[in-house]
């Protein structure tokens, strides 16, 4: 039986956090695990209340390199497109919120971006925390 998507993210997310426990043990990190999971109507406003801004990254490590004072990344599992034909159209409007928050935290002194897959998502944190990553003009 083909997995679902939130069990593909799943899957990603596990991968990543190995990862950051065998390379970076002491790099201070948070992988949101509970933003695809499926709630009650209580919960899910419950979860509203107390979190009115959608969007929030799915991975945040709270480690300062160079001009940066963290890294926060939206995880998408492979073969996500993040933008449309033109390149700077969201495909979702779901997309275009976590392009936002993104947009919000960069703006803050994080450097921010969206990785597709694993491998994507693995190397961006090897280049975030050895110090390889310079600021750009649109990081997203």
């Amino acid at each position: 039986m083909p997995k679902s998507p939130a069990e593909l993210e799943e899957a990603v997310m596990l991968k990543i956090a190995a990862h950051l426990q065998e390379n970076w043990p002491n790099a201070v990190a948070h992988v949101d695990y509970g933003s695809g999971l499926k709630m009650t109507m209580r919960q899910a406003k419950r979860q509203k209340a107390l979190n009115p801004r959608r969007g929030h990254p799915d991975l945040v490590i709270y480690e300062v390199r160079g001009s940066f004072i963290g890294l926060a990344v939206e995880l998408k599992r492979d073969g996500v497109n993040i933008y449309k034909r033109d390149k700077t159209t969201p495909t979702t409007e779901h997309i275009a919120e976590q392009r936002d928050y993104l947009r919000l935290l960069s703006a803050r002194g994080w450097y921010t971006a969206f990785a597709v897959g694993a491998p994507d998502c693995l190397q961006l944190i090897d280049d975030y925390l050895s110090g390889k990553l310079q600021p750009e003009n649109d990081q997203d």
